[in-house]
């Protein structure tokens, strides 16, 4: 997998509530960022496979199935996108937690959003991706 753009990458914003999905596009957008939005477990899985996705920021209470279903059908993609997983409660459980590589608190500040995606969307100093 190529280094991650730092500016117009695809993200998916996975998240039923209409008003994060608008405040989190336009903030992304904003940036330089493609957004393909999902509403649903199922809207998630329906994502075009030709469809690249550098990023998703996925709520972890989606309608239509679990965290881990998400999760699983995002990991299915060539290549899996990065994983941010947002969550209004407590922290989530061990096994989601190993499974993506960010957690912020709902509601995130723009901010806070932006450094986290800059940070997920960087190359690693390692090469790897």
């Amino acid at each position: 997998m190529t280094s991650p753009p730092g500016r117009n990458a695809a993200i998916l914003i996975a998240d039923d509530d209409a008003l994060v999905r608008t405040v989190l596009r336009m903030a992304l957008v904003a940036e330089g960022h493609t957004v393909v939005e999902a509403v649903d477990y199922p809207s998630i899985a329906a994502i075009d496979a030709a469809t690249p996705l550098w990023l998703a920021i996925l709520d972890i209470h989606m309608p239509g199935g679990s965290v881990h279903d998400s999760l699983d059908a995002l990991a299915r993609r060539t290549p899996a996108p990065t994983v941010l997983l947002l969550t209004g409660g407590s922290s989530p459980e061990a096994t989601v937690a190993d499974r993506v590589q960010g957690i912020a608190r709902k509601p995130i500040e723009l901010e806070d959003l932006r450094a986290r995606v800059a940070a997920l969307l960087a190359p690693r100093p390692d090469g790897a991706s």
